[in-house]
């Protein structure tokens, strides 16, 4: 999102790791967790969730769709 500070990705940029970016929900800044699913690979290391403007990310909703 562009509400957030570059540094977030950043960190993987500087280690040689492609960030991949995934759009934020309609209502909220939040990133969309149903879209995470859709992102996620083999290749997948890091998940970087964002919190913003002081609120929270839905840090239960994300692990819920890494167990499934």
């Amino acid at each position: 999102t562009p509400y957030t500070y570059t540094a977030t990705s950043s960190v993987a940029v500087h280690r040689g790791i492609k960030p991949i970016y995934v759009d934020v929900k309609k209502d909220t800044f939040e990133m969309d967790i149903d879209k995470v699913a859709e992102k996620i690979t083999e290749k997948t290391r890091v998940i970087m969730p964002v919190d913003i403007a002081g609120v929270p990310f839905d840090y239960d909703g994300l692990k819920k769709v890494l167990k499934d």
